[in-house]
């Protein structure tokens, strides 16, 4: 967790917050999706060091498969749509049940998460995740999910009582895989984010992606295989004309032919792939901003990993 703000820049942020929870609501569609755009142009004119992080990413997953010019229109549409899923935090949390059922439209492939459980839903930050677990429980399907606090106690709090509006349960990361074991004893279902940088000493374990080793969580893994549970990769992409559509890729079945001890690893391979599949078919929407490659496992060429990549430390194996 980042270091805790001092008390009048806490101040400040949860004003900034409120400020934002007031107005941005109050806004129409059409006027959150304009001031999305000029907010995004503006970021990425001014935010040198997360375009070089983006760029160096690209150019790592697609060296010349793609021009200089197709990396910049996608890491442009980056901007763009995270401008837009951070500003639908906001704009969200005002009657969500009647703008969720108005502006996320589910694909039929989507079926299969309304549904009893047990089920664990894979994602990542791609598209807009966090809109996606408040919409599968606005349907009367509430899942579990994940969330790590933020700097700034008072604002933490206003986000988990803006995720847990319609009916999603938010794990604290203290405890969580207790509560994840909880939920899918009982039936439930839990949503994960599978893209984050997660050390060994914290349970990840060093995997390919993209032709890259990572540090990956285990847990998405170990949880389903030990519950028998099915998964689904599900995302939710916002569209031109405001809305959302929300959809299930694939799903896997684990009820049978697992071994719950010794095919973690195997399992693990089949999510990154199909994360990787995702990202590949619809690159604008995966956050290209983020360090994902940070990491350097022991025995790894540097040359093949951006340069902002270090060795991993002792003490974080």
């Amino acid at each position: 967790m980042a270091r805790k703000p001092k008390p009048i820049q806490q101040a400040i942020q949860t004003a900034a917050a409120r400020l934002a929870f007031w107005f941005i609501p109050l806004l129409p569609r059409w006027g959150l999706l304009l001031l999305a755009r000029g907010l995004s142009r503006f970021v990425y004119l001014i935010s040198g060091k997360l375009r070089r992080v983006g760029h160096a990413n690209l150019q790592l997953v697609f060296g010349d498969e793609k021009s200089e010019k197709e990396r910049r229109e996608i890491l442009r549409d980056v901007f763009h749509h995270f401008g837009i899923v951070v500003l639908d935090i906001f704009w969200f949390s005002r009657k969500p049940f009647e703008r969720i059922e108005r502006w996320v439209k589910f694909d039929p492939s989507a079926e299969v998460l309304f549904t009893e459980g047990p089920w664990v839903g894979i994602t990542g930050h791609f598209g807009n995740w966090e809109l996606l677990g408040q919409s599968i429980a606005a349907k009367g399907y509430p899942l579990a999910s994940v969330a790590a606090p933020l700097s700034n106690p008072k604002v933490d709090e206003l986000f988990i009582q803006l995720r847990q509006q319609t009916g999603q349960e938010i794990l604290p990361q203290q405890g969580a895989m207790r509560g994840m074991v909880k939920c899918l004893r009982n039936k439930g279902r839990i949503a994960l984010l599978l893209d984050q940088n997660t050390l060994p000493r914290n349970g990840g374990i060093f995997h390919e992606f993209f032709d890259r080793q990572v540090p990956i969580s285990s847990a998405p893994a170990a949880l389903a295989l030990k519950n028998k549970a099915k998964v689904h990769f599900g995302f939710c992409l916002p569209q031109k004309d405001g809305t959302y559509h929300a959809y299930v890729r694939s799903s896997l079945d684990l009820s049978s032919g697992f071994d719950p001890r010794e095919d973690i690893t195997k399992v693990t391979r089949l999510m990154t792939e199909a994360m990787e599949f995702e990202i590949r078919e619809n690159p604008g929407y995966w956050l290209w901003l983020y360090k994902r490659f940070k990491y350097l496992n022991v025995g790894e060429d540097p040359t093949r990993y951006p340069d902002y990549a270090r060795e991993i430390k002792p003490r974080e194996l």
